[in-house]
């Protein structure tokens, strides 16, 4: 048995190769038990009391999860995890016979759209960068357009970042594009009140040195710990 969690379209319910399963689909109680294994929705994991959906519910005996401990669970995802040859390398995700990604043409629509708002504030220009990006994941071309939404007239930097979000989601450069606009506070505060609950200023806008760094070197002093 593979102890994982699987985060897709329904699973049919003798499958036994993963335990606990994360289902986007809901499924009621009975759904639940005619499976052999265990089965959470993923809007159960969540406080509906807090409107951006953000927030994970806490272990309590009164969480409605059942066990409770399983709100300790959380969806994640793996992108572009394969090798070129097709094989896989089953947990050894250290170990890649691929290209690796390092930057795409999409990244580049959203730095020229950021930095076109730095520069001037034209969000005219900015919006013309994000709609390329806009205009090619749209799945009907016939939505593409301003009553829909999906193309914008004018960006702001709160355009950006849900632009960045969507775009380079598990691409390792949120942390980056949050820290140089200095926006942690507002975008945690907005959208992930449990990270904004925990988020200091002083400590988490940078990022921790490793001891074993510091312990090589003749100047550790001059590093300090940022606070961690």
């Amino acid at each position: 048995m593979f102890f994982s969690i699987l985060l897709s379209g329904l699973s049919p319910a003798d499958e036994d190769r993963f335990f606990p399963y994360l289902c986007k689909d809901p499924l009621t109680a009975e759904e639940k038990k005619a499976r052999r294994y265990v089965t959470v929705n993923i809007d159960d994991l969540f406080d509906m009391s807090d409107p951006t959906g953000s927030t994970y519910k806490a272990v309590t005996s009164t969480n409605g999860i059942t066990p409770s401990s399983l709100a300790n669970l959380f969806p994640a995802m793996m992108k572009f995890n394969h090798n070129f040859d097709g094989s896989w390398l089953g947990g050894n995700f250290q170990q890649k016979l691929g290209n690796i990604m390092i930057m795409r043409m999409a990244e580049v629509y959203l730095i020229a759209a950021e930095a076109t708002l730095h520069s001037n504030g034209d969000g005219a220009t900015a919006a013309q960068y994000l709609n390329e990006l806009r205009r090619r994941a749209c799945r009907n071309i016939a939505d593409f357009n301003p009553g829909t939404g999906m193309q914008l007239t004018s960006a702001t930097m709160n355009d950006v970042f849900d632009e960045y979000a969507r775009e380079l989601c598990g691409e390792y450069s949120r942390w980056a594009l949050l820290k140089r606009n200095k926006a942690f506070e507002t975008r945690l505060q907005a959208y992930n009140k449990t990270a904004f609950t925990n988020f200091v200023a002083a400590k988490h806008y940078s990022r921790p040195i490793p001891f074993n760094f510091l312990n090589q070197i003749n100047n550790a002093d001059e590093f300090g710990t940022n606070g961690y």
